[in-house]
């Protein structure tokens, strides 16, 4: 007698793991997490820094970029933004409060602009007030001595 094979249909995936047909339509309801990029602070940077500008060799190097889970290019340009001074904690006090009052003083200029053009409107329609008087004074013959800035002489 001879023992029953299993008979059924085996496919392979894209990654080549043998599937069975009742496998092949279905979809993993399991849901990945998304990887989360790390976040380093300035004094996390500044450690890494120090302990590779005291690695003596690439070998050490590695180790250290394999322990931290960081790459050269992190390296480089932590190592440029220390140049620039921007792991100085008083520069960047210094540089928000800079921003805060640049902040402040462009509100300050915004409302003057606001008050200015209101000024403005209200001389335009002054001005044209006086203008209808005076054609009035010259239509009924009345004289109004004024002087440069519309205000009569006395």
């Amino acid at each position: 007698m001879k023992k029953m094979e299993n008979t059924e249909n085996i496919n392979t995936n894209k990654t080549g793991k043998d599937l069975k047909d009742h496998e092949v339509n279905t979809i993993n309801p399991e849901v990945v997490p998304k990887k989360v990029s790390r976040r380093f602070t300035a004094a996390q940077k500044l450690r890494i820094i120090a302990a590779a500008d005291a690695c003596q060799n690439k070998l050490e190097l590695g180790a250290l970029y394999r322990k931290e889970g960081i790459f050269s290019n992190y390296l480089r340009k932590w190592r440029k933004q220390k140049d620039e001074g921007l792991f100085d904690i008083k520069a960047q006090k210094a540089k928000q409060e800079l921003k805060n009052e640049t902040s402040q003083l462009n509100k300050k200029v915004l409302s003057l602009e606001k008050e200015n053009a209101a000024l403005e409107k209200k001389l335009k329609q002054a001005q044209a007030v006086i203008s209808v008087q005076k054609k009035i004074s010259e239509i009924m013959n009345i004289s109004i001595d004024l002087t440069e800035n519309g205000e009569k002489k006395q």
